[in-house]
């Protein structure tokens, strides 16, 4: 299935951002010169009593997980098919708690960099712009590495945002909190998003930073992607890896003909409004309303359920808000 990459991520959450009436992108309110004489993090929330900074994981952001389980595959004959997370596959191996120290390990270390950045951006933006009082905030958001699922994801961050210097100093100190976004498993039904704050009581000089706000963002991203939310919850990680196995066996339908269209993208060349129109046109012919109720029911026609697909795919592709497609629902 061919996911949404980083940059079109990027557009998309930059949409979000611009309709919350108290965040600001912070390349639109400061001119590219301005922004060249430090590091800038990414975004104002809260009316800059946050500064936060986006990072995106694609498939090739943490090549030595695959590369781990790569290894335990040879060594262990587990043969798969298809794409399977990494908890799934070390479920039934009696080291696999072990297993899973490694994997955080290797996580956390190719995470590092990032935090790192991310750290940096924060405390210059804080520190270009008089915001001392400003908390920090780092988004990491996995864009297409199926293997990371987000329960490791959230142990590696809390691991290496634990960490301390040789002299007892809290690392990363201008990142108050954390929060994992996944775009990697939709085909979950659910929409992760962590939110994880940092432990004060051992680290004074953090940043109190305002977690309920944080929390409500769940549910604004949730309705601004159109997709159930999923708290970053334990329940939450226990319906990830009881879904999980769904990637082990043959591809579904949907991911074929995401993939069909991936090789023949034939809407690529369509502005966005005549692909809007399009996709209407779409799901109208798929739709049927009753005369008498106004419920609107399905068609039993699958033969239409591959251009259906196809349209799906290609506003995920363009970064394209949905709401674009909803708003046009009247016309059904």
């Amino acid at each position: 299935m061919q996911s949404i990459n980083m940059d079109n991520f990027e557009k998309i959450f930059k949409r979000f951002i611009n309709q919350l009436p108290d965040c600001k992108v912070l390349e639109d309110v400061f001119d590219k010169h301005r922004l060249r004489q430090f590091s800038n993090a990414d975004y104002f929330l809260k009316n800059r009593e946050i500064v936060a900074e986006l990072k995106c994981l694609e498939r090739d952001s943490v090549p030595k997980l695959q590369e781990f389980v790569d290894e335990l595959k040879e060594a262990r004959g587990k043969i798969f098919y298809g794409e399977m997370v990494f908890d799934k596959y070390i479920e039934d191996f009696p080291d696999k708690d072990k297993l899973n120290k490694k994997a955080i390990k290797i996580v956390t270390h190719a995470l590092k960099n990032d935090v790192g950045k991310a750290n940096k951006q924060i405390l210059e933006t804080k520190q270009a712009l008089g915001l001392s009082n400003s908390s920090g905030l780092l988004i990491v958001v996995n864009v297409n590495n199926k293997a990371l699922t987000p329960d490791l994801a959230k142990y590696a961050l809390l691991s290496l945002l634990s960490t301390r210097s040789f002299f007892g100093k809290t690392n990363y100190n201008s990142i108050s909190a954390c929060i994992y976004l996944s775009n990697a498993h939709p085909e979950f039904g659910l929409l992760p998003f962590i939110v994880i704050d940092r432990d004060r009581s051992k680290s004074k000089d953090l940043a109190v930073i305002d977690i309920k706000y944080l929390e409500e963002l769940q549910l604004k991203w949730a309705q601004f992607r159109a997709i159930p939310l999923i708290k970053g919850t334990e329940d939450m990680l226990d319906k990830l890896k009881m879904n999980s196995n769904r990637n082990s066996g043959p591809k579904k339908r949907h991911e074929v003909w995401r993939e069909d269209y991936g090789k023949d993208r034939y809407m690529a060349d369509l502005s966005d409004d005549e692909f809007v129109k399009e996709a209407t046109s779409t799901i109208k012919a798929f739709l049927t309303k009753d005369v008498t109720t106004g419920k609107i029911g399905m068609k039993k026609d699958f033969a239409l359920l591959p251009k259906l697909t196809h349209c799906f795919e290609e506003a995920n592709l363009r970064g394209l808000d949905f709401r674009r497609i909803r708003d046009r629902f009247d016309e059904i």
